[in-house]
């Protein structure tokens, strides 16, 4: 009589041998394979190979058990020879799916595989997506470990397979050198260690991270999704170096710095509010509190989205309810719309609109332009919270098209004087008709427009603004400049040589600036630069043509001023007396954001200090 263990073995036995024949009409398929009939089997017979090879593995396993021990290694043979014979079954199908247009098909054939039950020690596929690459080298590093994990490593998927799971892993850049590889077992090692050759340098990837931490966009404004993006961003980028085994714990410093010239005023004040009376902060309490800020954010417009949208408001998404037309006006060409509740007029007491006061109308341009500055409006739109170059208004100036108000343009003309500049009792110091250019831009209705790049006489000499300032290369690092602060230049200059110091990415303009006598010069290229403050925490980033030499040496000839009394403030330009080269030209809008409106007079017959941002 058989006792029960018996019995088990027996039957265990039988279930293989129903499984042997399965395994048997597979290999018959396969041998008299036809690719014009067969193919579209395929996916059914990899299904029930992979049944059969699941069900194999646990009976042989139970066999194992039941069976003497003297025939263990009988049973590890038809382990092996079983193994082998599914893998050759296996990669010859998946190797026919590869050449048919027919992808469906292929996806089947993997589904089922995925599908497949986990049997013993032998590892299956987890059940979730394969890994994406596209050549972005910030995720070279995840995709790398993630895929080895999953495929590279996994001994039971036939290598043919591998080679499939690369290349549909692989994306836009990474992917085009591999478009043509051929599907074969042998053809996979070759192409991992191709890719491996051209992603896998950390020298170049710690260099290329860097670069794109520097690399992340300012922000201009207030934006919980921009601020979003851009700490996700800065954090991945990060969390690649670290794993490149860099010390970024050690990093605070640096890391905060970056990421703050990175920030949007508002959130950068908040921050150095928050931090203000601590003598250490770390990178991740910036971290930290920017998450928080923006789910602040979020939450705060989600709020104003609500009430919006409840009865006697304006939606702020979805269909506009039929208003009446909003009164306009066509005084300028820069603001045109109009709401019943004017505000507060800086001009005069009245509540009007800023272009529609008569007071304001009847003054001169320079006095519009620093009163205008004076309250710290929009140069465009007359609106406070903002500068001209982010205006968001689509009117600008009808006389020369230039981001100002029309209320604000200059007429160009050479042989006005402006005031005296400095006085004083041997030197006269008047200003002579300045040096201009005059830059054309194509489809522009008034092409001749000022930009003053320089000041020279013979016979007197001009104090013009001179500031010493920072600006940043490509790679973050700080170079001290010598800068002309220009209310008359609409645009701003960059030397060549300071321009190939610096090493930023260039892009292509076609501008042509004439000076006097009519010679004119094309300019090619300008370049996007952040300058900063020496003396306090300020930063902006702005567009600069670039020109060999915008200026003559300020001030064109010495000055003594051994008989002026200074006040004890810094000064920006400590050399400001001494004939020195001028780097850079900041005019445009931004020239009156630079300043502060303090004056600080030293007398009669003495000159007159203007406060900036830089001094």
């Amino acid at each position: 009589m058989s006792t029960k263990p018996e019995k088990k073995l027996a039957e265990c036995l039988m279930k293989r041998k129903a499984l042997l024949v399965v395994r048997d009409s597979v290999e018959g398929f396969i041998k008299n394979f036809d690719n014009q009939d067969d193919v579209y089997q395929i996916p059914i017979r990899v299904e029930a190979l992979d049944r059969v090879y699941s069900e194999f593995l646990d009976l042989q396993t139970e066999i194992e058990k039941y069976d003497d021990v003297e025939k263990f290694e009988e049973h590890l043979q038809e382990r092996e020879a079983f193994e082998a014979r599914y893998c050759s079954a296996k990669g010859f199908q998946l190797m026919k799916l590869s050449t048919d247009p027919n992808q469906s098909a292929l996806n089947a054939s993997f589904t089922a595989t995925n599908h497949a039950s986990q049997a013993g020690f032998h590892l299956r596929l987890p059940k979730i997506g394969l890994p994406k690459f596209d050549g972005d080298l910030s995720s070279w590093l995840s995709f790398r470990d993630t895929f080895t994990s999953m495929v590279h490593s996994n001994a039971d998927i036939p290598t043919v397979a591998k080679l499939q799971y690369l290349l549909q892993s692989l994306e836009g850049e990474a992917h085009k050198p591999f478009e043509s590889t051929d599907i074969s077992a042998d053809n996979y090692s070759l192409t991992w260690d191709a890719l491996l050759k051209r992603y896998d340098n950390k020298r170049y990837l710690k260099r290329q991270l860097f670069r794109a931490l520097y690399d992340l966009p300012s922000l201009k404004r207030e934006s919980p999704q921009e601020l979003h993006d851009l700490v996700d961003d800065y954090q991945r980028h990060v969390k690649a170096l670290a794993k490149l085994n860099e010390p970024v714990i050690h990093w605070d410093t640096p890391l905060i710095n970056l990421l703050s010239y990175k920030l949007d005023s508002t959130t950068l004040r908040s921050w150095e509010e928050k931090t203000s009376s601590a003598d250490n902060v770390t990178y991740e309490e910036l971290i930290d509190f920017l998450y928080q800020r923006v789910r602040m954010l979020k939450s705060v417009v989600s709020d104003l989205q609500h009430r919006s949208t409840q009865p006697g408001q304006t939606k702020v998404a979805g269909p506009t309810p039929i208003q009446k037309k909003p009164f306009k006006m066509v005084s300028n060409s820069a603001t045109t719309e109009i709401k019943n509740s004017a505000p507060y007029c800086i001009a005069c007491p009245e509540n009007h609109l800023l272009f529609q006061c008569p007071t304001f109308s009847k003054m001169s341009v320079r006095q519009r332009r620093e009163l205008v500055s004076q309250k710290r409006l929009c140069w465009n739109c007359f609106r406070s919270g903002h500068q001209s170059r982010n205006c968001t208004s689509k009117y600008d100036c009808r006389n020369c098209h230039q981001k100002h108000h029309t209320l604000l343009h200059a007429a160009a003309n050479p042989k006005i004087q402006s005031a005296p500049i400095v006085m004083s009792g041997q030197l006269s110091l008047q200003p002579n008709p300045s040096t201009s250019t005059v830059v054309e831009t194509p489809g522009s209705a008034n092409p001749n427009h000022q930009v003053s790049l320089s000041v020279q006489s013979e016979k007197s000499t001009v104090l013009l603004e001179t500031v010493n300032l920072l600006v940043v290369d490509q790679n973050g690092k700080e170079h001290s400049a010598r800068a002309l602060l220009d209310s008359g230049s609409m645009c701003r200059y960059i030397t060549k040589s300071l321009a190939n110091l610096l090493n930023l990415r260039r892009t292509k303009v076609d501008i042509s600036v004439s000076g006097i006598g009519e010679a004119s010069k094309q300019i090619k290229r300008k370049l996007t630069a952040t300058i900063k403050s020496k003396l306090i925490s300020y930063s902006t980033t702005l567009d600069f043509l670039i020109l060999k030499k915008p200026s003559v040496c300020l001030p064109t000839t010495p000055i003594n001023v051994s008989s002026w009394r200074f006040p004890e403030v810094p000064l920006a330009d400590p050399r400001f007396h001494i004939p020195a080269d001028i780097d850079m030209i900041v005019g445009g809008e931004v020239y009156h954001d630079l300043h502060t409106g303090v004056k600080i007079p030293c007398g009669e017959g003495q000159p007159v200090f203007v406060e900036t941002l830089f001094g």
